[in-house]
């Protein structure tokens, strides 16, 4: 038997929508009709740089960056699955600390 209309709970969506209305008016904006237009005038517009010297010394091209990251998290993978084999292998426990967690699950 489904519940009644007034039973039942709110959509996700829509409570996600009316907390995020209620935490927006919890902001700090600036009040921007009280700045002071003189400092800010006075303020120097910051320097502009040229383009072209800054990609000339970029690495490369995006796919051989993007190569190299694969290589790097391949190999940082196939480490990380030797490390877990290598413990699935080995004893964790030592034989007093295995009998007092067998001890523990058995209460």
């Amino acid at each position: 038997m489904p519940l009644p209309r007034s039973c039942r709970p709110w959509p996700a969506p829509a409570l996600l929508i009316a907390l995020s209305a209620g935490l927006a008016g919890c902001i700090d904006a600036p009040e921007l009709d009280r700045l002071d237009t003189k400092e800010i005038a006075r303020t120097p517009y910051p320097a502009l740089i040229p383009l072209d010297p800054v990609l000339a010394g970029s690495t490369g091209s995006p796919a051989a960056a993007s190569e190299e990251l694969e290589t790097g998290l391949v190999g940082r993978a196939a480490g990380l699955q030797r490390r877990a084999d290598a413990l699935r292998q080995s004893d964790v426990l030592d034989p007093s600390a295995r009998q007092r967690l067998l001890r523990g699950i058995a209460r």
